[in-house]
């Protein structure tokens, strides 16, 4: 997040002067550039790193199997993990549940040997890290005109900075909630439908776009859920030949498997609302019924909270009010939809930064200071995560919540 400097005698910038944020800015960025390298050709001493496990473990194996003919046999579990152990040498079994129009994607991977691909999807995701700030930057002044501040806040922002270098698609859903709140504060009809467009092309992750939907749905907003509908429909025929007309079964029940699994594995690295409690119940066994229950309803009913947002927002007579209200709403769907997606990890922290985004000023040594401590808050939480009972970054999540929806609409 970078920057909006005003003038110092209207709001006092003493010791984070703009000169002195751009020379730091400037300095992380050409220190990274430098540093990355090495890290790259240094990683494999560190086996737990995320920069040399990742997603993209479970993401090579599934172009791979789509490129040998066997697309048929995609969430075949014993095969995923055979292509994976003989094609990136990874013992630790990763699989992959995404929709089979995702491997149809990632198909031109699999022509690369896995260590070229990786570093090759590393870049795709971080050209779709900067298009998102680029878009973020044509409606909110925070961004605007500060690319080196800009550049250097995703760098010492941990799980952002992670998720490029250690092959998750997170910067891909960054981009697609980026455009969406970009195109809806075009208040046009073509923008209405483009942020539809926009959210519809994020299915590649389903349980985000759906919740954010939903709300917007309630809210009667019918041009952004026709754009929505055309990019689910494309991704939908997109995967008939990769799985048949019948393929949504096929991947709900190996999703379903996954995400089961994915949990009891994974709940201390989450910041959704499950997560949190799940890796609470993991170590309370006999709490488990209790916790799983309060997980779905406290899930279920910040759901109901933001439908009745999205009800009295369609309500709304004024088209200013309407229009400035329904860009706060999805503004709100991006972390509530973090909280109560159950399969929500660390790295997907990133979208509560557009979210918040457009509330915040930061034109005082105070906030300034307070921003710096959330980083190294951030960073803190990010290092130390494989010694933490629980990821504190959902408090973050639940923060962002919070403070957008105590901000007065501008």
């Amino acid at each position: 997040m970078s920057l909006e400097l005003e003038a110092a005698d209207k709001f006092p910038m003493v010791y984070w002067t703009p000169e002195k944020i751009r020379r730091l800015s400037i300095f992380t960025v050409l220190l990274s550039i430098l540093l990355l390298p090495v890290i790259r050709f240094t990683v494999k001493t560190s086996p737990h790193a995320v920069i040399a496990l990742g997603d993209f473990a479970a993401f090579y194996p599934a172009a791979t199997i789509v490129q040998e003919g066997n697309a048929p046999r995609l969430y075949d579990w014993p095969l995923q993990q055979e292509v994976q152990k003989r094609s990136t040498g990874d013992e630790k079994f990763s699989p992959f549940a995404y929709p089979p129009y995702t491997a149809f994607f990632l198909r031109p991977f699999a022509l690369l040997p896995a260590a070229w691909a990786k570093t090759l999807f590393s870049l795709l995701m971080l050209a779709c890290l900067a298009g998102s700030a680029a878009a973020a930057a044509r409606h909110m002044p925070v961004f605007r005109s500060h690319g080196w501040e800009t550049a250097a806040f995703f760098i010492y922002f941990a799980p952002v900075f992670l998720s490029v270098v250690g092959g998750q698609n997170a910067a891909l859903g960054m981009l697609c909630y980026s455009l969406s709140l970009w195109f809806l504060s075009w208040n046009s009809k073509r923008g209405d439908l483009y942020c539809g467009l926009s959210l519809g092309l994020w299915l590649f992750k389903p349980h985000y776009p759906i919740l954010i939907m939903l709300p917007l749905i309630a809210s009667r907003s019918w041009r952004i859920l026709t754009g929505f509908s055309i990019a689910a429909l494309f991704y939908y025929f997109l995967g008939i030949p990769v799985l048949g007309w019948d393929w949504p079964l096929e991947w709900l029940d190996a999703a379903w498997f996954f995400s089961a699994k994915d949990l009891e594995a994974n709940a201390s690295y989450m910041i959704s609302l499950t997560g949190f409690l799940a890796s609470f119940s993991f170590h309370q066994r006999e709490f488990l019924g209790f916790f799983a229950k309060t997980a779905a309803c406290g899930s279920a009913a910040l759901l109901l909270w933001l439908m009745v947002k999205g009800f009295k927002t369609g309500k709304i007579e004024n088209p200013a009010l309407r229009r400035a209200q329904l860009q706060k709403l999805l503004c709100l769907a991006g972390p509530a939809a973090l909280l109560i997606s159950p399969h929500t990890l660390f790295y997907d922290i990133g979208i509560c930064i557009y979210a918040c985004a457009p509330f915040i000023r930061l034109n005082d040594d105070k906030t300034v200071t307070r921003l710096v401590l959330l980083l190294l808050f951030v960073a803190a939480a990010t290092a130390l995560r494989q010694w933490l009972a629980f990821q504190p970054l959902f408090f973050v999540a639940a923060g962002s919540l919070f403070w957008i929806n105590h901000s007065k609409t501008k």
